[in-house]
């Protein structure tokens, strides 16, 4: 890594998910990276108090994680500036074309974030870094996972208890529930997005055979021991491990109905359904406070605060999980449907969809100039 000025900016994408204790100190390394030209930055919470012994500082308090980082990145190299995104938002709400790059790292601290990202690179193709620590034993681990068919993913390891626990990460009333801070300190977030940052290296230089890859790097810095476990693949692992051909949609793709004319050139007729995989498209809401009921038609993740807000109480609207449709399907979408534009259900400029008929599955990426919805 080097330091300020020492080199021009690199081409490529790296996308870090998760701004805590390893990622915060992680989008430090990266920038200083000499092949690094652009850096995405996911996540969706605000700086604390008590994240200062991250890559913070007290000024930084109240901001968004990923903007605060995305200013101090910009700052490190002042005459060859690094472009750098911020995306407010948890990983499984963000839309998969802006997750594109080199290499995805993760940062985060529950396992259903990183069984999303485990997915998201898979269906894109797109080697991925996952890290994690734990404060007793002060443990720092690192893996990394090129996507195939037969080459190993998160979850080929993942046994019963993981699986449990990845389904109750919602509570009884639908809210996401928090991980606890791991209460380990800096020094140890450090380490880990060190062996992350060499590692994502090695891939951008192309040299994918001296890294980690379908192997585990545990280090022990308690008593300074270090393992390294070989992941294997698992052929009833529960995820499928394919990687999607997905097409670009044009621009003109703007309404539900041009979505259904545009399938029409792969199936040689109108598709039946479209759908977003792990998705579903909310159909009624129901206010916790006072128990009145609203409709509405759109994707998990993207209802945004006024139509959250209850008519009646002002209370907070929850989806309803009896309501949710999986797809939208063309014998039950009438004109008034076909006719709304894309953001009106949800729906994003990088979105990746699947078409369903008579044919294999098609799978389309909405036109980043599609305007991002106001919910």
């Amino acid at each position: 890594m080097n330091e300020p000025g020492e080199h021009p900016v690199g081409s490529k994408t790296i996308v870090v998910i998760g701004g805590g204790n390893v990622g915060s100190q992680l989008v430090l390394h990266l920038a200083r990276c000499p092949a690094v030209g652009r850096l995405v930055i996911v996540d969706p919470d605000v700086v604390g108090a008590q994240n200062t012994s991250q890559g913070f500082s007290p000024p930084d308090i109240g901001r968004f994680k990923a903007i605060a980082l995305a200013r101090r990145a910009r700052r490190i190299l002042r005459q060859n500036p690094l472009r750098v995104e911020a995306i407010v938002a948890r990983v499984e709400n963000v839309p998969w074309g802006r997750l594109r790059g080199d290499v995805i790292c993760g940062c985060v601290d529950s396992r259903l974030a990183r069984s999303w990202i485990n997915h998201i690179a898979w269906r894109l193709g797109i080697p991925w870094i996952d890290a994690g620590i734990q404060a007793s034993g002060s443990l720092a681990r690192v893996q990394t996972l090129i996507p195939g068919e037969d080459a190993p993913c998160m979850e080929c390891h993942w046994g019963a208890r993981d699986l449990e626990l990845l389904n109750q990460a919602y509570s009884c009333d639908g809210r996401l529930r928090e991980p606890g801070p791991t209460g380990a300190c800096s020094a140890l977030g450090g380490l880990a997005a060190s062996l992350q940052a060499l590692d994502c290296q090695k891939i951008l230089n192309g040299s994918i055979e001296q890294s980690l890859r379908g192997r585990q790097l545990i280090v022990e810095a308690k008593f300074h021991h270090q393992y390294v476990n070989t992941l294997s693949f698992n052929p009833v692992c529960r995820f499928d491990h394919k990687i999607w051909s997905i097409q670009r949609a044009p621009a003109t793709v703007r309404t539900v109905g041009d979505l259904f004319e545009h399938g029409r050139k792969f199936f040689g007729e109108l598709p039946a359904a479209i759908g977003a995989e792990r998705k579903s498209w909310v159909t009624r809401l129901a206010c916790r406070e006072c128990g009145q009921q609203a409709r509405a038609l759109r994707l998990q993740g993207r209802i945004g605060p006024r139509l959250r807000r209850c008519g009646q109480c002002g209370g907070d609207l929850q989806p309803i999980g009896f309501h949710l449709r999986a797809r939208i399907d063309l014998h039950s979408a009438g004109d008034r449907l076909l006719a709304r534009p894309l953001r009106h259900v949800g729906l994003r400029g990088g979105d990746v969809l699947t078409l369903s008929g008579a044919h294999p599955d098609q799978h389309i990426e909405l036109s980043p100039t599609e305007e991002p919805g106001r919910n």
